[in-house]
């Protein structure tokens, strides 16, 4: 996902340059302003030639601007819409949380529910003989590895409980 993103990024990028050279605002406000002036100079004897080079000019004008605010619009629809699409792409990519409720109830569960009371009864034996019964040392460890006491007990490196109690 991570390189569809950055595909979107450049697609974006690419239509923001777009959209920045299709912003001729100021050059329609100059050839208006000077549209503007010419029809201030024309008087009664202005002839009908140079009425009609300024009228012509007055649409053209009208047309480009209309021309260029439906490019602009439909860039600005198609840079939303990619804005969207890479918003939904990196959401995509978000990792949850690995300590969130719902992993520590499932870490939970595994630990309270394989073979609770057998781990239990082999902890004590281990207790009682003072760390000395091999065999009871042995299943104790293994279990203890076995339903992820090594990463909850907070050991250093994935160090696990059978090399904690040699």
């Amino acid at each position: 996902m991570a390189l569809k993103a950055l595909l979107l990024k450049k697609e974006i990028d690419s239509k923001r340059s777009a959209l920045d050279k299709l912003d001729r605002k100021e050059e329609f406000e100059k050839r208006s302003a000077d549209l503007e002036a010419s029809i201030n100079e024309m008087t009664d004897e202005s002839t009908p030639e140079e009425r009609a080079a300024v009228s012509e000019e007055v649409d053209n004008l009208e047309k480009e601007q209309a021309e260029n605010e439906q490019q602009v619009g439909q860039l600005r629809e198609e840079l939303a819409k990619l804005e969207k699409e890479l918003e939904d792409a990196e959401a995509e990519q978000t990792v949850p949380d690995d300590n969130t409720p719902e992993e520590r109830d499932h870490n939970m569960e595994k630990i309270l529910t394989r073979d609770s009371v057998e781990y239990v009864n082999a902890f004590a034996n281990y207790i009682k003989s003072g760390g000395k019964d091999t065999e009871v040392r042995s299943l104790v460890t293994e279990m203890a590895d076995d339903t992820l006491l090594g990463d909850s007990a907070g050991l250093p490196d994935g160090k696990r409980i059978s090399s904690s109690l040699s």
